[in-house]
């Protein structure tokens, strides 16, 4: 399904950055570098913020609102890919140097340069949603092994264990001191017997 969500999102964001240069909405655009701006100058949540914030208007200067809307639906999952994808200071890196170019391409008007950086930075994304994968699998497999291990322990235990429940008739003292000592007689009368 991230695979899925990764795929559409490019097809979507290389197209809006295509509609952008060709509509002239990119060139004449003040948003995008003060988003760019804005990517280069903070970082953690702040730039995070940015990023999404970047993309975003991006979909929305191809002048489709479908095209837009479509992003802002998915924004909370893109939040969380964004998030996990710069943790790395070299990924960061990278994906500064192409929302500059990007920045630069649409700001030319070039609508292909344009698309294919778009292309590349949800291809380095998927990427990392690979390593997110194999990551997630293995917390998986962890959990399974210790869930095993945990049951085949608990059955160990239990195999020795006689369990005893005495149930009063209701919440009143009299009936709850009954119960405890019906409970203590059982008790009395079969600890000798299970030694």
């Amino acid at each position: 399904l991230l695979h899925d969500l990764m795929d559409m999102r490019a097809l979507i964001e290389c197209e809006c950055a295509r509609l952008a240069c060709l509509s002239g909405r990119g060139p004449a655009d003040t948003e995008l570098p003060r988003l760019m701006a804005a990517i280069r100058s903070s970082s953690g949540t702040e730039q995070i913020e940015a990023i999404c914030d970047y993309h975003y208007h991006l979909t929305k200067l191809s002048g489709n609102d479908v095209y837009a809307m479509t992003f802002k639906a998915f924004h909370g999952p893109l939040r969380g890919l964004t998030s996990e994808h710069y943790r790395s200071a070299a990924e960061r890196k990278r994906s500064v140097k192409l929302h500059a170019d990007l920045t630069a391409a649409i700001g030319a008007g070039d609508a292909e340069a344009a698309s294919r950086l778009v292309g590349r930075y949800i291809a380095m994304k998927k990427q990392l949603l690979k390593n997110w994968e194999i990551s997630l699998l293995l917390a998986l497999c962890i959990t399974l092994c210790a869930g095993t291990w945990a049951g085949a322990r608990s059955e160990a235990l239990s195999a020795g264990l006689i369990r005893l429940h005495v149930v009063a008739a209701s919440d009143e003292a009299a009936e709850q001191e009954l119960k405890l000592r019906v409970r203590d007689s059982v008790l009395a009368y079969l600890e000798p017997r299970l030694q």
